[in-house]
């Protein structure tokens, strides 16, 4: 079991040569298909149930670092951020001390 909906799941599998494969990739890499960006991620992430298949032509600029440090959202500090910042407090805290 995986979620709401998990039994409504269903995926088909297809078997591609190289040449089928790269055909492939360039129909996903289209320009016509949107590129996955911040917007797009936020509502991607949201629990859904019967989701057509979306692709994506590429991906918007530090999208990865947004996700992986948890500052998709607008105007959310990014965590590698808040523990520089917590770095550089603790650092004048004991700079503090020891005066």
């Amino acid at each position: 079991y995986s979620g709401h909906g998990f039994s409504k799941m269903h995926f088909k599998f297809h078997g591609l040569d190289t040449k089928g494969f790269n055909q492939w990739v360039e129909k996903v890499r289209s320009p016509k298909n949107q590129k996955l960006g911040s917007e797009a991620f936020l509502e991607l992430e949201k629990k859904t149930i019967g989701h057509r298949v979306t692709y994506y032509g590429g991906v918007e600029d530090n999208l990865y670092h947004k996700i992986l440090n948890l500052c998709v959202t607008p105007n959310t500090i990014c965590m590698d951020e808040m523990m520089h910042q917590d770095k550089h407090r603790a650092k004048q805290a004991v700079k503090h001390k020891e005066s």
